[in-house]
């Protein structure tokens, strides 16, 4: 999953994401109460958590930055500063704040929560491959020798045979993740947006998290620039001339491109394949009976809650697959330290 949104982004954020959440937190808090954004940063001055950035943005908004260029300029998640081009044209800077506070801490909570079950199998995994190899490589050879001087030069022959392909599958394993990496970095400095959601649509296991995560927020943005008393055609301009949120835009001018041409709103919608068909469903059947504004935003608190729902069954699905592998080494383990003592011992 988080391969495929780096994919899609332009560049990584410099600042923490948990700062950024932090930030943002302690921000939407004081614009809830009331506080307008200027005096919500000065106040932040005093601060000694937020002192630094907070000085950083009231000296841009005092050169005459715009608010989502300040947050451009001190690199924040493309995410936070896709909300602040948008609240310019919804007028709801706090709902903004709050909503993509809200979006940002979900995706901490996934690398947090993420790194915590990986960190420790992967580090038992590494330790006993480091000693499956360093067992296959000297010791058992160690233990054939001796079993060798006893005349029996096949009694080791099957697991000689196990413990090659067990070589050999970890080492072209190894070599293939490493290849991909390379040609994953490669190719995401070189392909243009197109191409990228091509590979993203021919990965099984990222596709949904993609495709639910878009869904979520081009009903979003929709629901809150129409909530200002745009049209749908005119929320999607809006959205079309953003640069932070790449797939929205692309799928933006996409569905404008086929309105121009003629093309009816099912058919430029149906063509979007990382957007989910009730997505679809609903924005025809809102646009007819005239509740799409209500229904979008209902529809988009639901999509957030159910990419929630699906990163949690995720990360409960990866924990008990590294200790599966993780315990299939360490029983190789035993049985090529065990079975060659008991050849031995047979001997004696």
């Amino acid at each position: 999953m988080l391969m495929g949104i780096q994919l899609i982004q332009k560049k990584q954020p410099s600042i923490p994401l948990i700062e950024q959440v932090d930030f943002l937190d302690r921000l939407s808090k004081l614009l809830s109460n009331h506080f307008t954004l200027r005096r919500s940063l000065e106040f932040m001055l005093y601060d000694p958590k937020h002192s630094d950035l907070a000085k950083q943005f009231v000296h841009l908004l005092q050169t005459g930055e715009s608010i989502e260029n300040c947050f451009r300029k001190l690199s924040f998640h493309p995410f936070v500063i896709a909300f602040l081009y948008f609240s310019k044209e919804t007028g709801q800077m706090t709902e903004q704040i709050i909503n993509c506070h809200n979006m940002l801490k979900m995706r901490l909570d996934f690398r947090k929560k993420l790194k915590e079950i990986m960190r420790y199998p992967l580090i038992l995994l590494t330790f006993s491959m480091v000693i499956f190899f360093c067992m296959s490589t000297f010791l058992l050879p160690m233990f054939n020798q001796v079993i060798d001087s006893f005349g029996n030069d096949s009694s080791n022959f099957w697991l000689n045979i196990v413990i090659s392909l067990f070589q050999t599958f970890i080492f072209v394993g190894a070599s293939l993740l490493t290849v991909l990496s390379i040609s994953f970095y490669l190719y995401n400095k070189r392909a243009d947006l197109r191409n990228k959601l091509e590979v993203i649509e021919r990965i099984p296991i990222l596709k949904p998290y993609i495709k639910l995560s878009t869904t979520a927020q081009l009903s979003y943005h929709l629901s809150s620039i129409m909530n200002n008393g745009k049209t749908l055609k005119e929320a999607l301009i809006i959205i079309s001339k953003q640069n932070d949120l790449p797939i929205l835009k692309y799928y933006s001018n996409q569905i404008i491109d086929q309105l121009k041409e003629g093309a009816t709103l099912s058919k430029a919608i149906n063509d979007l394949s990382l957007l989910e068909p009730d997505f679809k469903i609903l924005i025809l059947r809102s646009a007819e009976q005239g509740t799409l504004m209500e229904d979008l935003k209902a529809y988009s608190s639901l999509a957030l809650a159910s990419l929630e729902d699906k990163t949690k069954r995720l990360i409960f699905t990866i924990q008990p697959i590294l200790y599966g592998v993780l315990g299939t080494m360490i029983i190789l383990i035993y049985i090529l330290t065990l079975i060659p003592m008991f050849q031995i011992m047979n001997y004696m």
